[in-house]
């Protein structure tokens, strides 16, 4: 068995809408990623591959390959979904009582609040969640237009899952789903389109889940606690929905007359949706993820088939996650106090370290596009102010304008106006002309000013060393740049000409 363990953050507010909790009007949306949205990210990306996916579509779809939920949590920390079962007082104040281990409620005793997301440490279960916020939309429908509001995580959570693969599947298959995370940022969820979704991934190989920690070191006996890691349904002997199958549940726990003692849980109905063929998947019912059974049995339940079924879960759809099941020991009832901890957020966004080539390339690309705005802008500004430096005849002006056009790509262009200038300059001198007609030195003096600026930013006068952390010489070669500069003098040199 391989795991590879992703580490994810959010850089983008993050929707994925939970349909079985979503009302009209209200869009909820998942507070931790489904094992679903990380297989689809992974099976669009190698589906691009044509000849390389039809090798090994039939792997990717079965439960060979499992994607589990990224549930969130601080760096370091990985955090399973709140357990039921636990009541407090009505005036709480931090001690909790498990009801799944003997089925007695005391009187004047309300549901624990335990978050979301949780840890068991010791005696404690120490309990968070997410800051969600949401959006207000308008459908578009000529007809409908409809007002909603769309639920979302908002950005700088880490989450930490995991992609289960079995023994026998191909390593090179293993590497290309690892390729699908590294050096990229995945943009998973919905309204990829409106800025949502964006993420940060890290992929290591060969690390378990820190949840094995909480699994038993010896064989059990007599009872056992089966906590759902994940929404979990099994089919029965006529192939319908049962939730648990007990004979099948003995079955694999390698155990005989299997029973439920006592359990604490609540149903969710799973949707989905086939965007190949466009239509709704049938709704599975399913015991939600932090249900808890308390089971019964006779016989021995090995520690290896604990480990096992931690590894490979039970029931359906495994390969997207759902069927997840923890058993742990006596250590459970110990739990008895509860403790609130703040997951923290944005903690782990970085700004330059946290982009991928492919980002920084982007963010070159659109620093750019902003800088040649601000020249323009300050091209269009000092046009009419250095038209009076264009005191010249129409056919001294027609005669640089066609130097000028005909050596606008030419790295020599310099050169070229210095020499014809020269020459006009000693003809003018011989030719001893009258004072009153307008002399060429003035021009050349002017267009060679500008042509030996040091950049394009420098003549138009635009003080900006760099934009979005590149150098404008990053932004803008000198190549291209001195191409700017005698484009500035041949717009000047026709703008002055139509304005006499």
């Amino acid at each position: 068995m391989k795991y590879l363990r992703l580490e994810i953050t959010n850089i983008e507010p993050l929707c994925i809408s939970d349909d079985s909790t979503s009302q009209s009007g209200q869009t909820k949306c998942y507070k931790y990623i489904p094992g679903t949205t990380l297989r689809g990210y992974v099976i669009n990306c190698l589906s691009k591959d044509e000849s390389f996916f039809a090798k090994h579509k039939k792997t990717l779809f079965s439960p060979k390959i499992r994607f589990l939920n990224a549930y969130p949590g601080n760096p370091g920390e990985e955090l399973i979904p709140s357990l039921k079962g636990f009541y407090e007082k009505k005036k709480a104040d931090g001690t909790i009582r498990n009801v799944v281990t003997d089925g007695e409620f005391d009187e004047g005793m309300k549901r624990a609040g335990l978050g979301t997301f949780c840890r068991i440490e010791g005696d404690t279960v120490r309990y968070s969640g997410v800051e969600t916020d949401s959006v207000m939309k308008i459908l578009i429908d000529p007809e409908d237009q409809k007002i909603f509001r769309g639920e979302y995580i908002v950005p700088g959570y880490h989450f930490t899952g995991h992609i289960v693969v079995e023994d026998e599947v191909e390593e090179e298959l293993v590497s290309r789903i690892s390729d699908c995370f590294k050096n990229r940022s995945p943009v998973l969820g919905n309204r990829r389109s409106q800025g949502f979704g964006k993420c940060r991934v890290s992929v290591e190989s060969g690390k378990k889940p820190l949840a094995s920690a909480l699994l038993p070191s010896e064989d059990l006996k007599g009872s056992v606690y089966m906590i759902l890691l994940s929404d979990m349904t099994m089919l029965d002997k006529n192939g319908e929905y049962s939730g648990l199958d007990l004979d099948k549940l003995a079955d694999k726990m390698g155990v005989e007359e299997l029973t439920i003692s006592h359990c604490a849980t609540s149903m969710v109905s799973i949707h989905g949706y086939n965007s190949t063929f466009g239509v709704k998947l049938p709704t599975v019912p399913m015991y939600e993820k932090g249900s808890v059974f308390k089971l019964t049995f006779s016989g021995c339940m090995r520690k290896d088939i604990v480990q096992k079924l931690f590894d490979k879960g039970i029931g359906e759809r495994r390969s997207e996650g759902f069927g997840r099941v923890l058993f742990v020991d006596e250590r459970y009832e110990a739990l008895i106090k509860k403790v609130e901890d703040k997951i923290r957020v944005g903690s782990d966004i970085e700004t330059d370290t946290a982009l991928t080539d492919e980002d920084r390339a982007t963010i070159k690309t659109i620093a750019g596009f902003y800088y040649r705005k601000l020249l323009r802008s300050a091209k269009e500004k000092k046009i009419p102010e250095d038209k009076a430096k264009m005191r010249i005849t129409k056919s001294q002006a027609g005669t640089v304008l066609s130097i000028l056009e005909k050596n606008r790509y030419n790295s020599d262009v310099k050169s070229v106006i210095s020499k014809y200038f020269s020459q006009a300059e000693e003809k003018e001198d011989n030719q001893n002309i009258q004072k009153e007609r307008v002399s060429i030195k003035g021009f050349s003096t002017a267009v060679q000013d500008m042509l030996t600026a040091d950049s394009i930013g420098c003549l138009l006068g635009v003080d900006v060393d760099s934009v979005m952390g590149y150098k404008t010489e990053e932004l803008i070669t000198p190549e291209e740049s001195q191409k700017m500069i005698v484009g500035y003098v041949i717009d000047l040199i026709k703008y002055a000409g139509k304005e006499k």
